[in-house]
Parts: structure tokens; C-alpha cells; sequence
């Protein structure tokens, strides 16, 4: 379905933001960015002993405060949605039932159903990835393998266009980080109206030096607000009109503390885990032979039940079933194959069969989809992105098995 443009809206040019670009070059006392203020009294500094981790932690629900408000981009100028932030809306949405598996194609929709409204608001979106933060940081096997098909289904939507001036459906940019020459000169040529990023869900004091997901998020902050780049809360209320949190500086700090946070976060040290690999040679014979007769969704399903079964051949009934659900899903629409909670009940043993099935399933699904698919600047095309975003429907799976395998 193609996306329409809304006519600009007009506004004053004085309501216009001043330039983002944060300055450059260090002030004699090391900051890396200048607020642009002569008296400096009233800025937070930094204690001696007081750690930059410390420090920022501190600081963060000092400096900022949020306003709840009608969200209005301002003329010609792009909405940037953090990539974490957008997947993140999805993956929260109560909806989504993540006991029995997860359902991918709902995430899609989700994630679609957003876009469509925000565009219709008129919101040029692009859609912003930094590579240094960690996008599979979740310990659910299900939910890391949902966001990356969500991170290549956005890749897929980015090559699509309109047939009147081919202007292209989304957006995608991608950076090392948030601090970088790149992404300074993107904020200068591009001028963003405001970037879209989620914040803590609480706030903790916390004593260790170990960086959580929770500092992140305060990080990335922090460096949008002296950056001096508007910044907007992703708990949205769309209505006939938008409405978020406006995050909005309050007290000017020093910000000398975050190069060493930088240097932290390029380290890659943090969530780190013990990362599955395939049992079989994903670049073998057997593999290449598959992989130039199948589609690169039906190759990432082979390729996962192939190592299922090396491991575990007591799933073969569950490894059956799954493609029959999957072949399902391609036949029948969301609308079609939705489930009762009642015709998706099976006994406990059952279900605690299923669920580490679906664990496995979805740990080497990820790992597939990640050899398969590591080339971003190479995404799928149409047709392989609407099969491959429909790889996971729990509750479709657990309502077929009732009637096939629990009844046999």
C-alpha cells in the first residue's frame, strides 16, 4: 500500500530550531560540547572521586525535564527513530504473545501499523541504527531472533519506493556511533527536527562500575541533549494528533565525562553471552546445494531443523509440525488463523516440550539468519522479506499441534 504525503505545515521561522550541530572543539576545560552559555555557575560538575559512569548516573534525572505535548516535526526537516527504540515499541506491545513463541509477522504489523500513522502526520522518517549498541542484548532466544527479522524486514521496506517520484517508502541510516565525524556531518546536512528514543524504565542508584542497559540509554541521552539535539520520549499516544514527552535540557553540564564513556562503549564488552553456533557447515556443499534451490526463508528453517535434529532426534514430530504451521501461515491471513486461548491449551508436559523446542528453534533460527543475511547493504527482496517475517506463529503452532500431535 502506498504511503501518501501530507502537506507541509507552516510555522514562524522563529519556532525553528537553532542549528543541532554541537560545537566541535574542546573548550579550555575539556568539555566536548559547548551549551553556549558565558556563566558557567550554575553547571553541574564533576566531584573529584566521582567516577564518569558515576557522574552520569547522577546527573541524568537532574539536567532534563520532560513535557507531556502535541508532537509537530517542523517543516522539511526528518524525524530520526532510534532503531533500538522502534523495534523496542513493537517488541513491548501487549499484544504480542511471547508465551507460546512469539509471533513475528504481528511484530511486523505493529511496527507498520506505526509508520503508516506517523507518515500520514506527515513524519519523514529515518530510521537510525549505531552499531555499537547491542540490539540482541535480550536473554529470550525468541526475542533476539524477532529482532532481527525486524532489523531486515526494515532493511527490505528501505529499497521500496513510490511509483510517482520514487521517493523511497523508509529511510535507513546506519552509524559506528552517536559521536563520530559521520554522524556529525549527517546532523548538519540533514538537519533533524527531533530523534525518538526511550528512556529507563526507573531510575536505580547503582554503585558498580559494570555498564547496564539501563547507562546506555541515560548515555545516548545525554549526548542528544548537549548535542543539542531535540529529543522526544517513544511513549507515544496517536490520536487525530500526536502527543509524547518532550525532553527538554534543564541545567547545563559538564561534559568532559563522556569521552571515557565512549571509549567504554566501543569496547563491546558489555552483555556479553556465550553465543550459540550451528552444528552443521552453514557454507558446505549440502548447504550451498540447498541454498540454490530453496527461497532464503525455506534454506533458514532447513538449515534449523537440520541442526535440531543432529542434537535431538526425539523433536522430529515437533520438527514436522512446525512446517506444516509455517506452510499454513503462508496460506491464511492474520485475521484468518488467530487463536482462543482455549484451542491453544495442551497438557503441561506438553507445553514444556514446546517451549524449549521454540527455544532452540529460534537460538538457531537467529544464528541462520545472521549467516544468511549478514550483508546489509544486500536486503531481501520483497517476496523473501513477507516469508521470512512470517517464520513465527506460536499460538498457530500450538493450535495445530492439539489437533495433530497431542491427538495422535
Amino acid at each position: 500500500e502506498m504511503l501518501t504525503e501530507e502537506e507541509d505545515f507552516d510555522f514562524d521561522e522563529a519556532e525553528l530550531l537553532e542549528d543541532t550541530q554541537g560545537n566541535e572543539e574542546d573548550n579550555d576545560d575539556g568539555d566536548i560540547y559547548d551549551f553556549g552559555i558565558e556563566d558557567d555557575s550554575e553547571m553541574l560538575t564533576q566531584e573529584e572521586g566521582v567516577s564518569d559512569l558515576q557522574f552520569a548516573r547522577e546527573v541524568f534525572p537532574k539536567v532534563f525535564g520532560s513535557q507531556w505535548s502535541e508532537i509537530i516535526p517542523q517543516t522539511k526537516q526528518p524525524v530520526l527513530f532510534e532503531g533500538r527504540t522502534l523495534l523496542g515499541m513493537a517488541m513491548d506491545n501487549t499484544l504480542i504473545d511471547w508465551s507460546h513463541g512469539g509471533q513475528t509477522l504481528h511484530l511486523i504489523y505493529c511496527i507498520e501499523v506505526l509508520l503508516h500513522k506517523l507518515h500520514a502526520k506527515g513524519w519523514e522518517i529515518i530510521v537510525t541504527f549505531f552499531n555499537i549498541l547491542p540490539y540482541d542484548h535480550t536473554s529470550s532466544p525468541e526475542q533476539r531472533l524477532a529482532v532481527e527479522i525486524l532489523k531486515q524486514h526494515l532493511r527490505s521496506c528501505s529499497t521500496l519506493s513510490t511509483s510517482e517520484d520514487d521517493k523511497k517508502l523508509l529511510e535507513i541510516v546506519e552509524f559506528e556511533n552517536w559521536w563520530g565525524d559521520s554522524w556529525r556531518d549527517f546532523v548538519t546536512e540533514r538537519h533533524p527536527s527531533f530523534i525518538v528514543l526511550d528512556l529507563p524504565l526507573e531510575h536505580t542508584e547503582e554503585e558498580t562500575e559494570q555498564v547496564s542497559y539501563e547507562d546506555i540509554q541515560k548515555i545516548l541521552l545525554l549526548d542528544m541533549l548537549a548535542q543539542n539535539i531535540r529529543s522526544i520520549s517513544s511513549e507515544f499516544r496517536v490520536t487525530s494528533n500526536i502527543w509524547s514527552f518532550e525532553l527538554t535540557l534543564r541545567l547545563p553540564y559538564a561534559t568532559t565525562f563522556l569521552t571515557s564513556l565512549h571509549d567504554e562503549l566501543a569496547k563491546r564488552t558489555f552483555f556479553e553471552r556465550t553465543k550459540e553456533s550451528s552444528s552443521i557447515d552453514l557454507d558446505g556443499n549440502d548447504v550451498k546445494t540447498a541454498r540454490e534451490a530453496l527461497g532464503t526463508s525455506d534454506l533458514i528453517i532447513a538449515a534449523t531443523i537440520a541442526n535440531i535434529l543432529q542434537q535431538d532426534k526425539s523433536q522430529v514430530d515437533l520438527c514436522k509440525c512446525f512446517m506444516i504451521c509455517n506452510e499454513f501461515a503462508r496460506k491464511f491471513s492474520l485475521a484468518a488463523r488467530s487463536q482462543q486461548t482455549e484451542s491453544i491449551s495442551v497438557p503441561d508436559s506438553d507445553k514444556e516440550r514446546i517451549t524449549k523446542f521454540f527455544s532452540s528453534f529460534t537460538e538457531q533460527a537467529f544464528v541462520a539468519v545472521q549467516h544468511f543475511l549478514s550483508n546489509s547493504a544486500d536486503p531481501l527482496n520483497s517476496t523473501e522479506m513477507v516469508s521470512l517475517s512470517d517464520l513465527i506463529d506460536g499460538r498457530l503452532f500450538f493450535a495445530l499441534y492439539t489437533k495433530i500431535c497431542a491427538a495422535s
